[in-house]
């Protein structure tokens, strides 16, 4: 099914890619190392280090949107790429999300506080941020 998804496109990176676990999560340099292998093997263009930041992004909003990734993961993740990507207007946020899981009681008075914030800022990423099929 997912090779007649990409017309067919198959190549050594883009299986071992396919059989990685999400449930194990994967190293990300390891997927980046094998995603960037089948664009070589493909020969399709390369991406810009932005738009798959965040494609990812999104991707991660989503993950979490659906309960499939925690809130705490999220903020790390998102905060990684806010700050490799030079602190943008719509990443910067989550720096300080990812900051106030120290900061319960003070700024969030609870979890469930800082979590509705979270949620809140990943529907707006997702909304914000078109998917796009790479």
């Amino acid at each position: 099914m997912g090779l007649a998804r990409f017309g067919g496109a198959d190549s050594e990176s883009l299986r071992i890619l396919a059989g990685l676990s999400l449930d194990e999560q994967p190293d990300p340099r390891e997927v980046d190392k094998f995603f960037h292998r089948s664009l070589e093997e493909l020969a399709w263009w390369p991406l810009r280090h932005e738009e798959l930041l965040r494609q990812r992004a999104r991707d991660l909003c989503e993950g979490y949107l659906s309960g499939r990734l925690s809130p705490v993961r999220l903020t790390s993740e998102m905060s990684r790429m806010a700050i490799d990507l030079d602190y943008p207007s719509d990443l910067s946020t989550w720096v300080g999300l990812d900051d106030d899981w120290g900061l319960i009681g003070i700024v969030h008075p609870t979890r469930e506080d800082l979590d509705a914030d979270i949620r809140q800022e990943a529907h707006a990423f997702v909304e914000a941020t078109p998917k796009k099929i790479l």
